[in-house]
């Protein structure tokens, strides 16, 4: 008796799984991952909402190009983390350099150098 009931709970179970959506199965794999891409959509409807010029080409061009050697870096250290070696001293690299970078900038030295 046992026996047919564990067959009958296994050949059920796929059954609940089917009757779930497509939405309900991405939430359930990736809902952290669901909150942080909704929170930026709410972000940039509520900014874009406030000031129409948030929105402009223009605009975002230079955002993400401002933003690139953070978003190398982020992308370095995500491979990092997952391979589950964490190191956290890409900040720091990242500060100094850019002081060294200001500094030799300042003193009249090439861009390329800097």
């Amino acid at each position: 008796m046992a026996v047919l009931e564990s067959t009958t709970a296994v050949k059920t179970a796929p059954l609940l799984f089917a009757k779930r959506g497509l939405l309900a199965t991405i939430v359930r794999d990736y809902g952290q991952e669901c909150v942080i891409v909704a929170a930026l959509i709410l972000l940039f409807v509520a900014v874009g909402g406030y000031n129409p010029r948030f929105l402009s080409t223009s605009n975002l061009n230079t955002i993400f190009s401002g933003n690139a050697y953070i978003a190398v870096a982020a992308l370095g250290m995500a491979m990092v983390i997952i391979s589950g070696h964490i190191d956290v001293s890409v900040g720091a690299l990242i500060g100094v350099l850019g002081t060294i970078s200001g500094k030799l900038a300042v003193a009249g030295y090439p861009i390329w150098v800097a």
